[in-house]
């Protein structure tokens, strides 16, 4: 008996419910769904600064913990000189002049949106890793490559959807007249359009991939478990807010574009399904 509570608790970190709930995002996907259903009675009944509360209270712990975890121990240090000294040192005073010169800070902010969603898909990946080797899953290098291939291609639908365009809509509002702006690379809609499309389709197909393969070296489907957690809670992060974002730009422009050519405009824009964000105007 005792050996077999061992084994079930070598499964876990702190036990099924934390880990699952906590470490593998469970308890953002049972909030997401209940927002989903009734997120306007939600909102009305709980005061807005229980997010930033909620935000805080989850959020300060993870930042002390890393903070522990680079600082603490001499030799911990000197391993991570470069981040835990001289990237810190660069980051600091890039935030002093940051905060005198918009053009500085518009950088800085582009960097933290651009790396913020890789770090996040960094952690996924690599706690998924751990519950499966947990779990006695031998994962043979074309397993891990794919299952590492659908957290970077969420990733890449992230970062191919925040840099087409201008990038406006990521932008922080303007203050005292300063401007902080997102620099967005510019993808054009077009292409912008047909890489989202490329990538969904190569997600897809590695996620099944990964899937069949991964499920050949479980005992079970419960081995597999917390690692399709994460992987679900990678996909309502980026891929399904990115993808329905998408959708609603492409048919918006579709709808104007279609009132344009009704309304006398060029009939290059008949297409209700167009991909252009911008219709033709009759001169041009």
């Amino acid at each position: 008996m005792a050996s077999v509570a061992a084994t079930a608790r070598g499964r876990w970190l702190f036990g099924p419910l934390p880990d699952l709930l906590l470490g593998c995002g469970l308890a953002y996907l049972i909030v997401f769904a209940i927002l989903c259903v009734a997120g306007p009675d939600m909102r009305a009944l709980f005061p807005p600064g229980l997010l930033v509360l909620g935000s805080l209270l989850a959020g300060t712990p993870h930042y002390g913990a890393t903070l522990l975890r680079v600082y603490e121990r001499r030799e911990d240090r000197r391993a991570y000189t470069i981040f835990a000294v001289w990237a810190t040192l660069l980051i600091a005073a890039a935030f002093v002049v940051g905060a005198r010169n918009a053009a500085v800070a518009s950088v800085l902010f582009t960097i933290y949106v651009t790396w913020n969603a890789w770090h996040y898909t960094g952690q996924n990946y690599g706690i998924a890793l751990m519950f499966l080797g947990r779990r006695n899953v031998t994962i043979a290098p074309r397993e891990k490559r794919l299952l590492y291939a659908t957290f970077v291609l969420s990733y890449l639908l992230v970062f191919v959807s925040i840099h087409s365009g201008s990038g406006a809509g990521y932008a922080p509002q303007a203050e005292a007249g300063v401007s902080v702006r997102f620099l967005s690379l510019g993808i054009p809609p077009a292409l912008g359009d047909a890489l989202l499309g490329g990538l969904t389709g190569i997600y897809v197909a590695a996620l099944g991939s990964a899937v069949v393969l991964l499920r050949r070296r479980a005992a079970g489907w419960s081995d597999l478990g917390p690692a399709a957690v994460l992987v679900l809670v990678q996909a309502v992060w980026f891929v399904v807010p990115t993808l329905a974002r998408a959708s609603v730009a492409r048919r918006s422009s579709g709808s104007r574009c279609w009132r344009d050519r009704r309304s006398g405009g060029s009939p290059r824009c008949s297409s209700r399904r167009t991909r252009s964000a911008r219709c033709p105007t009759p001169g041009g």
